[in-house]
């Protein structure tokens, strides 16, 4: 990269005849083996050049054997001053001039005032230093004793940070630790100088990331620093303590399980106590045998402990037995009534659950009538034993069994009584006795009314063992009674509404038993029928509920036409209407004795338009059983309504184009007849007539053919209202004339013509021949007739300042071409003096370019990126400006990067998480397309190298003087992508790369499948780890077997299967497994227990 420069002025003043005096500025922090624009400008209005002599080589006072080398001519304009490095020191060097030419012709010894800054003598000079002034003093340069130096040090002090600073947490509350900080500051004169950093050396700082600044002064003030982060992880896992093993007894439950409580506590260095979480947890249940307890706990930062203890559980508690106070039983239904008897004895044990008990005599033994006791006894497998007594007796208790009829049902014989004889058969017999003797109340045989009635029966065995029943005798009437209907029933329709008879039905019923009965009809008897056919049904019922039924059809039958009622005769008027025709309305009606009012159509129909004469209406009804009537009356129409004229209040007509102004007018009259439609009137003056200009009265009358008439009036008003015709240019374009004014004098013609009057004057403002200015000048004019009336109308004289040049930019360059516009059809060449090209950044700084006035262009070459605004002015002979052209803008565009490189690096510190730090480098983009910012996104594109969805996008903001970045708790053995943009004013540029984040160990176990127990051996099956807890490619598992609580095997395989041999009936097991990849070991499984 080139060095940086810097435009130093000094203002020099040589006022004649007066004492010297100047103004000063220091010349600081100019940087060694540099170049440095310095101008010296004159205040004199003479345009002549200033010349210096030759600044011969000079040495200062000699420090350390270092010189100073300098040579160069001072001359006005931009001069190059080249320094060396001497003794670490940044230095400047002015050499008295000899006296000059300017000097000389103002009567005075030139003399340039300078004042010193910074250090002015050297460190430990071997020699007397030669004479330099303190900081506050001037001199006269051309003081011809000695030479003049002015020696500053401003090179900053080399200031060396660490680019990060990483510590494990203090092992102490908050975890906060003391760090000392890896700062030198190294000073060309001074040497190593003490840093000033914040926080302060020595500091304690907070776990996570702490920004440090540090700096370094010399004592002349020069000043140098750097700023890195510090980033305390907590690394160290929280202290576990729980217990080292659990003995209980099992509780008497059914569940055989028992529950255990216990206490145990993380505590953590820096975060105090934590959570602790155990499997199964305390107070869990626990089964017989020796369980496996894991317990695990996890600080703040992701820092795990975990450990294990064992918790066995013993059966010591004898089982529950539940025997009956007594047991009461019938003797059996057999000799001598011994009774087998099931004993409700039950042994419930909290372990073994229920258990067979053992009596005497045994469960379902036979048991004599009387009394007998019962011992039973319950033993669980651990040999823990309970018993109970109780008594067993025996009673005959059952009754005898009855047999008897459930019910009976019968006719009703045809007697007059009424009443039906019914036997039946009914025993009993006892268990023990045999056969007893059974009484019925009636007793069989017995007379039974038509009915139901309830039979009672009892019968009672040695032991006094009473049993009853009863049941039902029915006795029914089954026999209908007869019924007689007509077939068919016919009637004329009623005088009435509606026309429907009442008519009495012959219908008759009869019954075996009860004789003559009333029959019930639908419709009843007596009702009222419909016309047309109507079905009954009539039906008989006795008052046992034998019904009959039998049905016939009613018809009613109407026969007579309905009454009409329509006018005699019409006589109307003709309405006035163009067809002639006059819709007439009446009413007409038909009423039936039967269907009531019934729909009349008459032809011509009602509102129908009839012409004038006499026309006949025939009209006819019909009812519903197809009885017409008919009639007819006469309708006669006649013309009296006169014809209907319209004419205008008023009319008005502008003069005539020609001498006298007299206009042909034709009259918007009109007459319409009712009856013979349009009819011409007649009009006097006629229609068409010439018109005088001003009023005229106007008659016109309407007659049709019957004589009927109708007139109207009006007035006819003749009026001079036209404007005369205006001529104009449309537009003027023109050119500034050659003239700093700008202002152009133009001239145009305008006239009027009134088609009565005709030539008229016309006016325009601004006056033809006027000056006019750069840009749009609306003329407006205007002119009048002798009747007043007026035309007005404008238009636009636009006057052409000085164009804007051409602008001509390469693609991606930073030269601009700009084209001066052809001004000789205009101005002639030899008024133009000069061109002035005004070229103005961003920042406001100006340059202006000035070319003759017979060239056309400039080369802008090398122009920094940035946004420019340009113009132009003309600089007349005369010496004065012209207007400037219109203001262009251009930008000289950011080119890419000339290098850009993203590194990733990923390593690990915690179960599951991964960290990735990126570190970008880049080239060529400085100045005004420097980076202000950079963002940097995370997005994860596989997860555990098994899941392949996209995960969200993390972004992060970088300020543009950083160039890395640490990513931390992403998901271990992960891809990601990272892409960097980098951000400037203009544009936007990226960078993506992909890495896979380092293994952990695994954080799940694996889940154990149910065991195969086969032959001499056991099978132990476990699942795949899931997605998201293996943190790498699985490679290997671990397991532990126990028999009979002592380990049998602690190894590994890759399969996720074992089978272990050499089991024997009743040996208990115990079995976990763990998965392993690259990094290490996960947490262990469950315990599978069991017994073989």
């Amino acid at each position: 990269m080139a060095a940086p420069q810097r435009r130093v002025v000094i203002w020099t003043m040589y006022p004649r005849n007066q004492s010297e005096t100047s103004d000063t500025e220091t010349l600081r922090s100019l940087n060694a083996n540099s170049l440095f624009n310095v101008t010296v400008i004159s205040t004199t209005t003479t345009n002549e050049t200033l010349s210096y002599s030759q600044m011969n080589r000079s040495k200062v006072t000699e420090c350390g054997n270092n010189r100073l080398i300098y040579g160069g001519r001072l001359r006005p304009g931009n001069t190059n001053f080249e320094t060396t490095p001497w003794a670490n020191k940044r230095v400047f060097v002015f050499r008295s001039p000899r006296q000059s030419r300017f000097a000389r012709r103002h009567g005075g010894r030139g003399r340039i005032w300078v004042t010193s800054s910074g250090q002015d003598t050297c460190d430990s000079p071997s020699t007397s230093p030669q004479y330099c002034p303190d900081s506050s003093e001037t001199f006269p340069c051309m003081d011809t004793r000695r030479p003049c130096y002015i020696v500053s040090d401003v090179t900053p002090p080399t200031i060396s940070c660490p680019r990060i600073v990483e510590s494990p947490a203090a092992n102490s509350p908050g975890g906060n630790p003391i760090i000392t900080l890896n700062v030198t500051c190294v000073d060309g004169i001074e040497g190593n100088i003490s840093p000033t950093c914040t926080p302060s050396n020595g500091s304690s700082f907070a776990i996570g990331n702490s920004n440090v600044t540090c700096t370094c002064s010399d004592q002349s003030g020069n000043t140098n620093e750097c700023s890195f982060r510090v980033s305390v992880h907590d690394e160290s896992m929280p202290d576990m303590h729980s217990p080292i093993g659990i003995n209980a007894s099992a509780v008497d439950r059914a569940s055989g399980k028992t529950p255990i409580s216990w206490e145990a506590t993380c505590v953590d260095n820096v975060d105090g106590p934590v959570s602790i979480e155990c499997s199964p947890p305390s107070g869990s249940e626990f089964n017989i045998g020796t369980t496996i307890v894991n317990c695990s706990c996890q600080d703040d930062a992701g820092n795990v402990n975990q450990g294990s203890f064992p918790v066995t559980v013993s059966d010591v508690t004898p089982p529950t037995i539940s025997c009956p106070r007594i047991v009461v039983s019938p003797a059996a239904n057999s000799p001598g009534g011994n009774t087998i008897i099931t004993l409700n004895v039950t042994c419930v044990d909290g372990i073994e659950g229920n258990i067979s008990p053992t009596c005497t005599p045994s469960n379902g033994s036979s048991f004599a009538i009387g009394n007998s006791n019962v011992t039973c006894t319950c033993s669980d497998q651990s040999g823990n034993t309970n018993e109970c007594s109780f008594r067993v007796s025996v009673h005959d208790e059952s009754m005898p069994d009855m047999q008897s009829p459930t019910g009976l049902n019968a006719s009703a014989v045809d007697r007059a009584s009424g009443e039906t004889p019914i036997s039946w058969e009914a025993t009993c017999v006892d268990n023990v006795d045999g056969p007893v003797s059974i009484e019925c109340s009636p007793p069989s045989g017995s007379e039974f009314n038509i009915g139901t009635t309830i039979v009672n029966c009892s019968c009672q065995d040695d032991a006094g063992n009473v049993n009853q029943g009863s049941f039902p005798v029915t006795v029914s009437d089954v026999t209908p009674p007869t019924i007689s209907c007509p077939r068919i029933v016919e009637s004329p329709a009623a005088n009435s509404p509606g026309g429907n008879p009442t008519i009495t039905l012959d219908v008759k019923c009869v019954d075996g038993i009860e004789g003559n009965i009333s029959p019930t009809c639908t419709p009843s008897n007596g009702s009222s029928f419909a016309i047309g056919n109507s079905n009954v049904t009539c039906t008989c019922s006795d008052q046992s509920g034998n019904t009959n039924e039998c049905s016939f059809r009613v018809s009613v039958h109407d026969e007579s036409m309905p009454d009409m009622h329509s006018p005699t005769g019409i006589n109307a008027s003709a309405v006035d209407r163009a067809s002639g025709k006059t819709p007439i309305s009446w009413e007409a009606t038909c009423v039936d004795n039967v269907d009531g009012p019934v729909s009349i159509e008459c032809s011509p129909p009602s509102g129908s338009e009839f012409n004038i004469g006499t026309t006949i209406v025939n009209c006819s009804c019909q009812d519903d059983a197809r009885n017409v009537n008919q009639g007819s009356f006469p309708v006669t129409v006649s013309d009296v309504t006169p014809p209907t004229i319209s004419c205008p209040r008023i009319v008005e007509s502008p003069a005539a184009n020609s001498p006298g102004g007299n206009p042909t007018i034709t009259l918007n009259v009109t007459c319409v007849d009712g009856i013979e439609g349009n009819i011409s009137p007649t009009c006097t003056p006629s229609n068409g007539s010439s018109f005088a200009i001003g009023n005229s009265n106007v008659t016109c009358t309407c007659s049709d053919q019957s004589g009927n008439t109708n007139e109207c009036s009006f007035r006819v008003s003749v009026h001079d209202e036209s404007m005369p015709d205006m001529h104009s240019p449309t537009g003027i374009n023109a050119s500034a004339v050659d003239r700093a004014s700008g202002k152009t004098p133009i001239s145009w013609e305008a006239t009027c013509v009134d088609n009565v009057d005709g030539p008229v004057s016309i006016e325009c403002s601004p006056p033809s021949g006027s000056e006019f200015n750069i840009g749009t000048t609306i003329v407006n004019c205007s002119c009048q007739d002798d009747a007043g009336n007026v035309n007005q109308g404008s238009f636009p004289v636009t006057v052409s300042g000085l164009p804007p040049p051409a602008l001509v930019q390469e693609p991606n360059s930073n030269d601009l071409t700009v084209t001066l516009p052809d001004m000789s059809s205009n101005v002639t060449a030899g008024n133009i003096s000069e061109w002035v090209i005004v070229l103005r950044d961003e920042q406001g700084t100006q340059f202006n370019i000035t070319k003759q006035g017979n060239e056309s262009s400039h080369d802008f070459q090398g122009l920094p990126e940035g946004n420019y605004t340009i113009y132009i002015y003309i600089i007349y002979i005369t010496g004065e400006h012209g207007h400037s052209s219109e203001q262009q803008k251009v930008t000289i565009p950011c080119a890419e990067p000339k290098s850009l490189d993203l590194s990733l690096t990923t390593s690990s510190r915690h179960a599951g998480l991964a960290r990735v730090v990126a570190r970008w480098t880049y080239s060529g983009l400085d100045g005004a397309c420097r980076v202000l910012s950079h963002n940097i996104t995370f997005q994860r594109i596989v997860r555990d190298g098994c899941d392949h969805q996209t995960g969200e996008v993390d972004s992060f903001v970088v300020d543009g003087e950083t160039y890395e970045f640490p990513k931390r708790r992403l998901a271990a053995y992960s891809e990601y992508r990272v892409t960097l943009y980098l951000i400037t004013k203009e544009a936007v540029y990226n960078i993506s790369r992909e890495i896979r984040t380092a293994s952990t160990a695994p954080t799940g176990p694996p889940s154990l499948e149910d065991e195969i127990k086969r032959g001499r051996g056991i099978t132990f099956r476990w699942s795949q780890l899931p997605c998201g807890s293996r943190h790498g490619d699985i490679t290997k598992y671990k397991y532990l077997l126990y028999k009979n609580g002592i380990l049998q095997s602690n190894t590994e395989r890759t399969a996720r299967r074992v089978r272990a041999l050499g089991f024997r009936t009743n040996d208990s097991y115990q079995f976990k497994v763990k998965a392993c990849n690259q990094a290490g070991c996960g947490p262990i499984s469950e315990t599978r227990s069991g017994i073989f």
